[in-house]
């Protein structure tokens, strides 16, 4: 019999398990342990030198005070020996005899491992119910395996995740068409089952690409759906209501702004147009009465008169500059490849009095050295006869004009023009206002001109989908910085 009894404490000791055998009262002093034990008891003698062994004890006592009865098992979580890791132990106690005395066998299991994982599940199923997005999990048999409070949100005819675990797909749809529900495909409502399965289909041939859904609750989705490695389904909606009217908002805008500007083109174009023969004839008679009785009346009389052919000449010149800068845009001619060389040419021909009036001396790059962009030909060349006729209208009163174009990569895909020149330059205030239409910021007196060259060149740019900017620095000059797509990227290591 003893030898019986140390083959069963030799098997004992070869379990993971710890097992304890204590005396039945306080302190509960260990008469017996495997090895497992003796490793969990890390040198103390009873159960009450354990720390935070409060919950053991308690057992303890309940199994030593009905020892016909066997316990359930209770939870306490003691600190690991020879460690700073917290482990959970499953204890079962039981009351037994030991070497004919009253005494208490206690057994442990380690569920460290089970509790962490409940843990980490419960971390990550609080994470996924905090995002807003619906999230749903079928299992490789079509099973519901996870969804977030989003999913239930959305679909608020499903039970709870406890109710919905393992049950098959099927039964998700089924709740779908159940009063109150509304489902938009007549399918659903002539044959439920061709629905189901349908639906089905969906579930193993998931959309590759998102897509978006209108609901029959009259709300936007945007689904993403996927299969992974190993079977399983995950698809995500996400409610995009709120962005979807924003973007038809926005849409409606731009239909009426993009209107709105046609008719206002529209309006000056006709304007413009119409006025110019009108203004002609006025503008004829008045010089007509300033050659014929210029001195024949009176000085009052002639001041008058030059007073009248300068404004009907001023007026003249604003409907003409209004009638081209209604004019941009309106050829239709779609965007093609420009050599810039024939634009600066041309812009440059065309400007070759001016230059030669102001003693100027303007430098471009060899032709070679001069892209091709992407534009419209008469309008890139009116864009910088309109820049470089600035440079030269502007110049400085005690120096002869020099103005510098130069041209160099940006981004890849664009070039970036700067014309600068040695001017009177801009103050920093008004870099926006001199863009803008008529805005003049020096007198006729000093200057002539309406107003409008620079927003003809903005919107020449604008259109273009281009920027134009400047920089200045009043007494020292101006650089005007237009960037225009490249009509072909720009090798690797440019820009």
């Amino acid at each position: 019999m003893p030898h019986n009894r140390d083959t069963f404490r030799d098997l004992l000791d070869q379990l993971p398990q710890p097992v304890l055998v204590t005396a039945a009262a306080q302190p509960f002093p260990v008469l017996w342990a495997n090895d497992a034990g003796r490793a969990l008891m890390d040198g103390h003698a009873a159960l009450a030198e354990l720390p935070e062994a409060e919950a053991l004890l308690a057992l303890a006592e309940d199994a030593a005070a009905a020892p016909a009865e066997a316990k359930e098992a209770v939870r306490g979580r003691l600190q690991g020996p020879g460690s700073d890791r917290r482990r959970w132990l499953d204890w079962t106690a039981q009351a037994t005899r030991w070497d004919d005395g009253p005494a208490v066998r206690l057994v442990a299991v380690d569920v460290t491992r089970d509790m962490e994982a409940q843990r980490a599940e419960r971390l990550l199923r609080e994470a996924l119910d905090s995002i807003p997005d619906a999230l749903v999990l079928f299992d490789t048999d079509d099973t519901v395996l996870f969804f977030n409070k989003a999913y239930r949100d959305f679909f608020w005819y499903i039970p709870p995740l406890e109710q919905m675990r393992g049950r098959p797909f099927d039964d998700v749809v089924r709740l779908s068409l159940t009063p109150p529900r509304v489902v938009t495909d007549p399918l659903a409502r002539t044959d439920p089952q061709a629905y189901i399965e349908k639906r089905r289909r969906r579930l193993h041939n998931p959309s590759p690409e998102p897509f978006e859904l209108f609901t029959a609750e009259g709300r936007w989705h945007l689904v993403r759906e996927r299969r992974t490695p190993e079977g399983r389904f995950i698809g995500i909606r996400s409610d995009i209501t709120d962005r979807k009217r924003v973007e038809e908002r926005l849409s409606q805008l731009v239909k009426e702004l993009a209107e709105s500007n046609r008719e206002l083109e529209q309006f000056a174009y006709v304007a413009s147009h119409d006025l110019q023969e009108p203004l002609r004839m006025i503008t004829s008679y008045l010089q007509l009465l300033e050659r014929r009785y210029r001195g024949r009346i009176d000085p009052t009389a002639d001041e008058f008169i030059r007073h009248a052919v300068d404004g009907a000449a001023r007026m003249q010149r604003l409907i003409q500059d209004l009638l081209e800068y209604s004019r941009i845009g309106r050829s239709g001619r779609p965007m093609a490849p420009v050599a810039m060389a024939a634009v600066l040419r041309q812009a440059l021909t065309n400007l070759r009095l001016t230059v030669e009036e102001n003693n100027a001396t303007v430098v471009v790059p060899p032709d070679g050295d001069l892209p091709e962009v992407l534009g419209d030909p008469g309008e890139l060349v009116r864009l910088f006869q309109n820049l470089l006729g600035n440079a030269l209208k502007y110049r400085h009163p005690e120096r002869p004009p020099v103005v510098t174009v130069s041209v160099a990569a940006e981004g890849g895909h664009h070039w970036r023009f700067s014309i600068a020149d040695n001017g009177i330059g801009i103050d920093a205030a008004h870099f926006d206002r001199i863009f803008l239409i008529f805005q003049r910021l020096h007198g006729r007196e000093h200057y002539s001109g309406t107003g409008i060259g620079l927003a003809i060149a903005k919107k020449i740019v604008d259109r273009h989908g281009g920027r134009i900017r400047v920089e200045s620095e009043p007494g020292r000059g101006s650089t005007f910085h237009v960037v225009l797509a490249a009509a072909d990227p720009l090798p690797p290591g440019i820009g």
